[in-house]
């Protein structure tokens, strides 16, 4: 038994591993209708700060822009941080 993941890192590991595994027409268009679901919740990153997630990033869906408390975080362009969990 593991703790639960958190959706967007499930996501990641369908951009790695789905698109081979899965037709990407399909598998694109359900991932992003995932995603989009998750417009505007509330996460916490693997830094410690909590955000809302304000812009997915069509690209990589796993790497939404978080706007926190004092600033914006683009996760596509920030390699460190992800998101840990939903709030």
């Amino acid at each position: 038994y593991r703790k639960a993941l958190s959706p967007f890192t499930v996501i990641s590991k369908f951009e790695d591993d789905g698109l081979r595994k899965y037709n990407p027409k399909f598998l694109l268009t359900f991932l992003e209708r995932v995603v989009n679901s998750y417009m505007n919740c509330k996460v916490k990153l693997s830094n410690g700060e909590e955000g809302d997630i304000v812009y997915i990033n069509r690209v990589s869906l796993s790497k939404p822009m978080i706007k926190t408390k004092n600033n914006f975080i683009d996760l596509s362009k920030t390699s460190n941080v992800s998101i840990e969990s939903l709030l």
